[in-house]
């Protein structure tokens, strides 16, 4: 009888023990965004990536821009972002490696800017609606 009761005693403490124990915290990080999927990956070839979005497929979303979007019954439908402004064009054009950059035409479609890149000036052009940066 004594040896039941030990053997008993010796499964169940081990088992009181681990339900016991605190339960380890898990820290999930979950976003949920409705209407366009966005992929951290480019899916297929002709998948377009938007910053701050991730991937996702033109085609099937021809309308989207960026900024908010819904789903308006059958149909997709994008609100369409504001146009950048001065400052904001600016800074683009920092993020892609000039300096001393000064604005030189700030109206209409596209923006103009005068910088310095490996010690030469350039004119540099921004698109106001997609924020695309190029140079002539």
């Amino acid at each position: 009888m004594f040896t039941k009761t030990l053997i008993a005693c010796a499964v169940a403490l081990p088992l009181a023990l681990i339900g016991a124990a605190p339960a380890a915290l898990a820290h999930t990080d979950v976003n949920i965004r409705l209407g366009v999927p966005f992929y951290a990956h480019q899916v297929a070839p002709h998948y377009r990536y938007y910053r701050g979005y991730g991937w996702y497929d033109p085609y099937r979303y021809p309308r989207f821009h960026g900024g908010g979007y819904y789903d308006d019954g059958d149909d997709y439908a994008a609100a369409y972002p504001a146009r950048l402004s001065c400052g904001e064009a600016a800074e683009r054009v920092r993020e892609h490696g000039f300096y001393r950059v000064r604005p030189r035409d700030c109206d209409g479609h596209n923006y103009a800017f005068d910088g310095v890149r490996r010690g030469h000036w350039s004119t540099i052009f921004v698109n106001s609606f997609t924020g695309r940066v190029w140079r002539e």
